[in-house]
């Protein structure tokens, strides 16, 4: 998909080094990756955490 944007090249250039990309097309397709990926992590967290194991005994019991 084509997409015509405005973004600042101070923030390209930094994007292009971190993530080890040579155009600016890489550069956006791996910044955008990783965003979705970074937002499915937290999602699964707030599940993980909602339903954690409750355990009967703890270390200081044993």
């Amino acid at each position: 998909m084509k997409v015509t944007t405005i973004i600042d090249y101070e923030l390209i250039q930094e994007a292009m080094k971190y993530s080890n990309t040579k155009s600016i097309s890489e550069a956006v397709k791996k910044a955008l990756s990783d965003y979705v990926s970074h937002k499915k992590l937290l999602e699964l967290t707030k599940e993980i955490e909602a339903y954690s194991l409750k355990y009967k005994l703890d270390a200081g019991k044993f």
